[in-house]
C-alpha cells in the first residue's frame, strides 16, 4: 500500500469514527478503528510496535494490538479515538492515549491540535477546568483553534465564570480565532454578570463585532439570530438589543419577525423553525389585546381575525413534519389559540386528529370542545 492510498483510508476512518460517535456509538467507533488499523497494518506488511501501554485501551488480546503510530499519522483519527473513549467514560485512557502516541512519535502537542481540543473536553468533563486552561495556555498560539476558545468558554459558563468568559472572548478576537458560538457565550457572561454597568453597550459591541466576522450589516445579524439570542440573554435583553424598548409593543414586534421568518422560508421552501412556529401560536393565544393594540397604534399588522386564523392554519399544515405535532404541551397551545380566534371547526379537526396520533391533551380542553 503507497504512503498517499494509506492517508485516504486512515481520513476516511475518522471520518466513519466521527459517525460512529455523532451517533453515540463509541464502542463501534473504538471496533472500527482497531480492525481498519490492523487490515491497513497488514497491507503495508508493517509488524505492531506500540505493544504495552496503549493495548488496555482497547481491550484486545496481544496479536490483536493495532500500531498505534498509525494514530500519529492522523490527528482527525487520534481526535476521533480520543472521543470514542470519553463518550464511553474512559475519560483517563483517553488522556493516556494522548500522552502515549505522542510520545512514540516524538511529536509536541502542536502537532495534533485537534486531539488536543479532545483532551480539552476529557478534562472538563472530568471538572479539571485549571489543567485543562493550563494546557491550552502551554500551546503556541499559532495552532489554536476557534474550537479550543468555545470549549473553554462553555466550560466557564457551567461554571459561572463570567469575568474570565470575558476575557478568553477578547483573547479569541485578538488571536484570529472569534467565532458566533464565542460571541453568543461571551454576551450571556455579560448579561449575567451582576452590577456590570453598561451592559447593552458591551452587548452591541459585540454585536458589532458578530456583523464584522459574518460580513452582515447592522442589525441584519441580531434579527437572523434571535430566536437564540432570547434563549441564551433571556427575553428582557434580547429585546433591548433589537430596539424593541417599549413593552407594550414588544410582542407584536416580535410576532412580526416570527411571521416575516415564516413567510420567507416558506417561499424558499424550507421548513419553518420550530421557535417561529412556537412564537406565532403562543401570541395568538392574546389575539383580542393585541388586535386592539395593532388598531390604536396603527401598526402594519393585520388585525382580522381571518387573517390570524389563517397564520395558524398554515402552522398547522407544517407542524406535520416537526416533532412539534406531537409535543402535549405545544399541541394544547395551538388548541387555546384556534379557540381565541374563533376558529371552532379548526380547533375540533386539529384536537381530534392529535388524540388519533395519541397526543394526551389536558382534560379542560376536552370539556371545552
Amino acid at each position: 500500500m503507497t504512503l498517499s492510498q494509506t492517508e485516504l483510508l486512515l481520513a476516511a476512518l475518522a471520518k466513519t469514527a466521527q459517525a460512529c460517535n455523532g451517533a453515540s456509538q463509541p464502542e463501534a467507533a473504538i471496533f472500527l478503528l482497531r480492525h481498519v488499523q490492523k487490515r491497513i497494518l497488514h497491507l503495508q506488511e508493517v509488524k505492531p510496535s506500540m505493544e504495552g501501554a496503549v493495548r488496555s485501551f482497547l481491550g484486545i488480546d496481544e496479536e490483536e494490538t493495532p500500531d498505534y503510530t498509525l494514530l500519529a499519522r492522523s490527528d482527525p483519527l487520534l481526535a476521533e479515538s480520543l472521543r470514542a473513549h470519553r463518550l464511553r467514560g474512559s475519560t483517563e485512557q483517553a488522556l493516556s492515549l494522548l500522552e502515549t502516541v505522542l510520545e512514540e512519535s516524538k511529536q509536541p502537542y502542536e502537532s495534533m491540535p485537534l486531539s488536543v481540543n479532545e483532551a480539552l473536553h476529557v478534562l472538563l468533563d472530568e471538572g479539571r477546568s485549571g489543567e485543562a486552561m493550563e494546557l491550552f495556555q502551554s500551546l503556541d498560539k499559532s495552532v489554536w483553534m476557534p474550537d479550543m476558545f468555545v470549549t473553554l468558554a462553555k466550560a466557564l459558563e457551567k461554571e459561572q465564570r463570567w469575568g474570565s468568559i470575558g476575557d478568553l472572548y477578547h483573547l479569541s478576537l485578538k488571536s484570529g480565532c472569534l467565532t458566533e458560538d464565542m460571541g453568543i457565550v461571551a454576551m450571556k457572561a455579560v448579561v449575567e454578570t451582576p452590577d456590570l454597568e453598561g451592559k447593552i453597550r458591551l452587548l452591541r459591541g459585540i454585536i458589532k463585532d458578530m456583523c464584522s466576522l459574518t460580513g452582515m450589516v447592522e442589525n441584519e445579524w441580531q434579527y437572523s439570530r434571535y430566536w437564540l439570542l432570547k434563549k441564551s440573554l433571556g427575553i428582557r435583553y434580547s429585546r433591548l438589543i433589537m430596539w424593541w424598548n417599549d413593552q407594550r409593543t414588544s410582542d407584536l414586534y416580535e410576532l412580526q419577525l416570527a411571521i416575516e421568518q415564516f413567510t420567507e422560508r416558506k417561499a424558499a421552501g424550507l421548513r419553518p423553525k420550530n421557535d417561529v412556529l412556537r412564537a406565532i401560536v403562543r401570541h395568538c393565544q392574546h389575539y383580542r389585546r393585541l388586535a386592539m393594540l395593532i388598531n390604536e397604534l396603527e401598526m402594519t399588522l393585520p388585525a382580522e381575525k381571518e387573517v390570524w386564523t389563517d397564520l395558524l392554519v398554515h402552522v398547522i399544515v407544517e407542524l406535520q413534519n416537526t416533532t412539534l405535532r406531537n409535543d402535549k404541551r405545544f399541541v394544547e397551545e395551538v388548541i387555546l389559540a384556534l379557540r381565541t380566534v374563533d376558529a371552532h371547526a379548526e380547533c375540533e379537526e386539529f384536537l381530534s386528529e392529535a388524540l388519533t396520533r395519541g397526543v394526551r391533551v389536558d382534560r379542560s380542553l376536552l370539556s371545552n370542545s
